[in-house]
């Protein structure tokens, strides 16, 4: 079983691949796109859906393969420029055995994440702000023209507004496991981040927030001034140490420079 992820307004149903009357979409000459799939292997499928065994008949015994070893079958149709009729082009694909994912497949990966987060996506299975924000850190590479550090001051900036316009399904989602108790003071001193930040503006109660961001969270500088019905809220650096967010107003670097 497989599953296209995204594009889902221009999916082709199968019987239309080999209609050339039929189009879902070109890629021009010289383009290149990445297309994401969720991809179940047959045994898989079987242990998802809960089937047993057959009850009036042997299960047919498994039979060696020069296929066994292929993930899936990639099937392709294109036209040469100035042609009407489409050549289809097929390939298998074998994965390596143990060969660790790429840095771009954990880039593509947390761009479809923050894409399904963003539409409600029933099939954002645990996708949260944490792990993009940790996919998209840790695969961002060279970054010549910087379009990967802006996602990620993207997702940063979003993360606030997905919270607060979640869906019913999200809200009723069950938050992550407490963390340990600390007292008022404790908190403090941990939101603080080892004195980085300094001159607490405000303590937002935000318990479900848990689930988005854990225990701990360094948000960073935010100047919104609604937030899950609290109002006038300040422009400072924000910090979650569940079940409560910190604003405070400034880098301890930067209050003590002269202004």
């Amino acid at each position: 079983a497989y599953r296209l992820i995204g594009y889902e307004n221009r999916v082709l149903a199968a019987a239309d691949f080999r209609n050339d009357s039929v189009d879902a979409g070109d890629i021009g000459a010289g383009h290149r796109v990445t297309a994401l799939y969720e991809i179940m292997p047959p045994a898989a499928v079987a242990a998802l859906n809960g089937l047993d065994g057959l009850r009036y008949a042997s299960s047919p015994p498994v039979v060696a393969s020069d296929r066994a070893a292929e993930l899936l079958a990639v099937r392709l149709r294109y036209k040469n420029p100035g042609e009407e009729t489409s050549h289809e082009f097929e390939t298998p694909y074998v994965p390596a055995v143990n060969q660790p994912p790429s840095s771009n497949l954990h880039w593509s990966a947390a761009v479809a994440a923050f894409g399904m987060l963003l539409r409600h996506s029933p099939h954002r299975g645990d996708a949260s702000i944490p792990l993009i924000l940790e996919l998209a850190r840790s695969s961002v590479g060279e970054d010549e023209r910087g379009h990967r550090r802006e996602f990620i001051r993207l997702v940063e900036q979003a993360a606030p507004y997905l919270v607060q316009s979640g869906s019913p399904a999200d809200r009723a989602r069950p938050a992550a496991a407490a963390p340990a108790t600390l007292s008022a003071e404790q908190s403090q001193v941990v939101a603080s981040r080892g004195g980085k930040y300094v001159n607490l503006l405000r303590v937002l109660e935000a318990e479900g927030d848990q689930a988005t961001y854990g225990e701990l969270h360094e948000f960073g500088l935010w100047e919104g001034r609604e937030y899950q019905g609290q109002s006038n809220l300040p422009k400072g650096y924000w910090v979650y140490v569940a079940p409560r967010w910190y604003i405070w107003g400034d880098v301890a670097d930067e209050a003590l420079s002269p202004k």
